[in-house]
């Protein structure tokens, strides 16, 4: 009877710890895509961003699975791997700390998560991050019980089809205070338009962390809260677009690391979030090659539509202001300074005689070229050969308010002026 007893005992024991496994191995792994942003506009990962990862490591070393992808101007995988699951609980637990640990320093060091071509590509970095969480799905040893993509950026895209080049003008624009609406329907347009260019994965099953959103280093400058803000309802607005349910979406809205920069890292474009400055790139408006005249006129005629709105409620409110319709050109060589200047003059009133036919008063407006001598402007021959992609963002019209805080760029704007045209 007592040996009985002793059978029924082990049999229910066995049991209880076959079950307990069982339940163990159900309950699922996490897949965690982690996106850094190591760029020359950045301060190095604070500590506070591996204190926030680590919950999340938890899952993901314990039978799921891991990756970190850069997103510099070319995103690339920097690191991935699936981890099996221990079934003795000792050897589990230990087995997963030194994972931990092991992916913790991988990120601390910069030789291993640096950038290595220039700008920086979040968007692509997230379509690169969605395509590896579908991978899990067939490489993770147990079944996937949350999948999750961190980030480390700041937000701001100087390549790709998301490049701020052409958009940042546009999120400055707004006071946030009483114009929340207006943004927000302007980041819905951006989110729309990615979408429709196929540009948005389906991430409707991920969950989003975001850190360092508008958190720069030199030569960025410093963002007000106005942008940051700003950038916070932008990319909530895109990944909403992406599916994303509200509820999923934890962006951090952290002081400003006050961290060390990276230093020798590859060229990140600085976007400079000037008060009511336009930039209207030559991507956006198309010229024919050496000419001033559009390329595709309905196209750039339906862009300075757009603009000559924005332009006309800007002098309402500013009614003695003044708008410099400024041409800036890229440096070919072999072509005469004069003949860059003169076409970047000529195109500048292009633009300007097509913003007044859209109702923008004539006489607040002046044009003039000041081709390679446009202030802050990135030498595409710094390498010693064309940068084409450099010599693409110097090729635009640019709309400068006599008005604008940043006096110190309008007094270089008049000095390049008055250089080149003898008068202030």
């Amino acid at each position: 009877m007592k040996s009985q007893k002793m059978r029924c005992f082990i049999i229910a024991a066995l049991l209880i710890s076959i079950t307990l496994i069982s339940c163990r191995d159900n309950r699922g792994a996490d897949a965690l895509v982690l996106i850094v942003g190591c760029n020359a506009n950045t301060n190095v990962l604070p500590d506070r961003f591996y204190s926030e990862i680590s919950k999340f490591l938890e899952g993901a070393v314990d039978g799921g699975c891991v990756a970190v992808i850069s997103s510099d101007g070319v995103p690339r995988v920097l690191y991935e791997n699936c981890f099996s699951a221990e079934k003795n609980r000792i050897e589990r637990e230990k087995k997963n700390e030194s994972r931990k640990k092991r992916i913790e320093k991988f990120l601390m060091d910069e030789n291993e998560i640096r950038a290595v071509v220039p700008e920086n590509d979040l968007l692509k970095a997230i379509q690169h991050g969605a395509r590896q969480l579908n991978a899990f799905e067939s490489q993770s040893k147990r079944k996937l019980r949350e999948k999750r993509i961190v980030i480390m950026n700041n937000g701001i895209v100087t390549t790709g089809e998301f490049d701020f080049t052409a958009s940042a003008y546009m999120i400055n624009k707004y006071d946030f205070k009483t114009k929340k609406n207006e943004v927000e329907a302007f980041a819905a347009g951006i989110a729309e338009k990615l979408s429709m260019n196929g540009e948005l994965p389906n991430l409707g099953d991920v969950n989003i962390t975001f850190m360092g959103l508008g958190d720069v280093a030199p030569p960025q400058e410093e963002l007000s809260m106005k942008v940051r803000e700003g950038l916070i309802i932008l990319w909530r607005t895109i990944f909403e677009k992406c599916n994303v349910p509200t509820a999923q979406i934890d962006i951090k809205d952290w002081p400003p690391n006050t961290g060390n920069p990276n230093v020798g890292l590859p060229q990140v474009t600085p976007i400079f979030f000037f008060n009511g400055i336009m930039e209207i790139p030559d991507s956006l408006v198309t010229f024919s090659f050496g000419q001033s005249v559009y390329k595709d006129p309905s196209s750039a005629e339906k862009v300075l539509r757009n603009f000559s709105n924005e332009i006309i409620e800007y002098i309402a409110k500013n009614k003695n202001a003044k708008i410099y319709v400024v041409g800036s050109e890229s440096k070919h060589r072999g072509v005469p300074p004069p003949f860059t200047t003169a076409l970047s003059e000529s195109r500048a009133k292009t633009v300007m005689e097509t913003l007044v036919r859209f109702g923008v008063p004539r006489n607040q407006m002046e044009a003039f070229g000041l081709a390679v001598d446009f202030p802050r402007r990135e030498d595409e021959w710094k390498s010693g050969a064309f940068d084409p992609i450099i010599g693409a963002k110097n090729q635009k019209v640019v709309l400068i308010p006599d008005n604008i805080e940043d006096v110190k760029f309008l007094e270089e704007v008049r000095s390049a002026r008055a250089i080149l045209y003898g008068k202030r």
